[in-house]
């Protein structure tokens, strides 16, 4: 996975996961929590400036998917940042609160979004601030298929 900083107040890509030679990868879209089938992916995240605050719940995180000759991306879904605003990454991680967030965040595609070799998992943040990765975290649950 390669982390990059975002232009502020524009969608930039952030997160770029592009997958290894022979595998297939799948981002799940339903999600098993308290042995109850969840619609929605999966995500923790806790996004910071420079100066250690978090970045505003207005903004977005976009999930998109390209191939290697695609000129564009192909844009999945664009979900709040307001979902993990309030929440820190242990709170995320607490079944309660792993509902709540997995139940907004439904890419609106199926089980899931599968991702051949070569191409990417791409992730955008649209928002005011300039993401420090220093000071953030991210992390996205995905499944190797092969």
């Amino acid at each position: 996975m390669t982390l990059t900083a975002n232009v502020a107040s524009t969608s930039t890509p952030v997160a770029r996961i592009t997958v290894p030679r022979g595998a297939l990868y799948r981002l799940h879209n339903q999600n098993m929590v308290r042995n109850a089938l969840v619609t929605g992916t999966y995500i923790i995240l806790d996004l910071r400036d420079a100066a250690g605050n978090k970045i505003s719940g207005a903004s977005k995180l976009l999930v998109a998917t390209r191939g290697p000759a695609d000129e564009f991306p192909k844009f999945h879904r664009a979900l709040p940042y307001s979902v993990w605003h309030d929440m820190d990454t242990t709170q995320q991680r607490n079944e309660d609160f792993k509902a709540t967030i997995i139940g907004q965040t439904d890419l609106n595609v199926g089980p899931g979004i599968e991702i051949p070799e070569a191409h990417e998992l791409l992730f955008y943040v649209e928002g005011p601030q300039v993401v420090d990765w220093s000071k953030s975290f991210f992390q996205v649950d995905f499944e190797e298929l092969n």
